[in-house]
């Protein structure tokens, strides 16, 4: 199916949405901000079928987006927020979570294998591909993490990292996945739709398990970690747009950093279809993984960036030795 440019109303705000700069000025700057997101078409014939538009980040995150769509049908799910757990430290832990923040620099990660480095400087969408499991597709995936005592996460996060890790340099640097964190109930904001995002990081290099996974997410949770990135993504405040052009600037100048970004938006029990969406990269991420459960079917989607040098019939053999893997 094609694809349309699409914008959803955003609500008026007296403050501004500092995240969602970042993803206006990077957009000047010409990387891609903009989340595709769609659903089978009515008459599919296929999963592969879908509407797919794009829809700016500078606008909505994920869970932001989600939102909208699932309004816009006139439902009105809960909203997904940060466990309680994480929401409230002291003054003092999230300062040393900042610390924490300021001093992890994955700019020695983990190099790919395959990279065109004629494209390397590519900001263009790259190959992406996706699959929406049956019912009790899902269920038996699910089945399996909560078997083996882990989230959903740990348990795709895990059994990824095995199908591609082939297709990284061994010895390169450690295998740094970034994984987005849901702010939501935590954090004031005008609107619950706008980016309420923050962010930790995974090193899969030396993990065996997905239990070693998901330990390495709880301990950067209890460091407070999330906390200092979502000062270090609101850092516009102080700055200025001046400032955060400038950090841009710098940013074009890195390459390889990360594995790639791992995004889950959990799951919606409202009676709809199931979504798809697929999370942008860069060069400094190459692969970006989508995942979202709706009315009991999980959707995945893997997205390249075009310096790695995958077509898509070898990512979708990707994503199905994946979902094999997890299920």
């Amino acid at each position: 199916m094609g694809m349309e440019e699409a914008s959803l109303s955003r609500p008026d705000s007296l403050e501004r949405d500092w995240i969602g700069t970042w993803f206006v000025l990077a957009a000047k700057r010409g990387f891609q901000t903009e989340i595709v997101f769609g659903s089978p078409t009515v008459s599919a014939r296929t999963p592969d079928e879908i509407h797919w538009r794009k829809f700016s980040h500078a606008e909505f995150d994920g869970v932001g987006l989600a939102l909208n769509y699932f309004r816009g049908l006139g439902l009105n799910p809960a909203v997904p927020e940060l466990p309680e757990k994480y929401r409230a430290p002291g003054f003092f832990a999230k300062l040393a979570g900042l610390i924490r923040n300021l001093r992890f620099v994955p700019v020695r990660g983990a190099r790919w294998r395959r990279i065109d480095a004629k494209k390397i400087d590519d900001k263009s969408y790259g190959e992406y591909v996706h699959r929406i499991l049956s019912v009790e597709e899902t269920a038996a995936l699910l089945k399996k993490a909560k078997a083996n005592g882990v989230t959903a996460n740990s348990h795709l996060l895990h059994t990824l990292d095995r199908v591609i890790r082939g297709e990284i340099i061994e010895g390169s640097g450690p295998y740094y996945w970034m994984v987005p964190v849901n702010m939501r109930g935590a954090v004031e904001r005008p609107s619950d739709t706008c980016n309420q995002q923050s962010w930790v990081w995974v090193d899969t290099q030396t993990t065996h398990s997905a239990s070693e996974i998901q330990e390495q997410i709880y301990t950067r949770f209890k460091e407070n970690f999330h906390w200092g990135a979502w000062f270090v993504l609101n850092l516009g405040r102080f700055i200025g747009l001046r400032g955060m052009d400038w950090v841009l600037s710098q940013a074009e100048n890195v390459k390889e950093n990360w594995v790639g970004t791992f995004s889950n938006l959990g799951t919606w029990n409202v009676p709809c279809e199931p979504l798809v969406f697929v999370v942008p990269i860069g060069p400094t991420s190459p692969i970006s993984v989508g995942c979202v459960t709706v009315n009991g079917r999980m959707a995945l989607s893997l997205h390249v960036h075009p310096s790695v040098m995958v077509d898509n019939q070898e990512l979708r053999g990707w994503l199905d030795r994946w979902i094999e893997s997890a299920s």
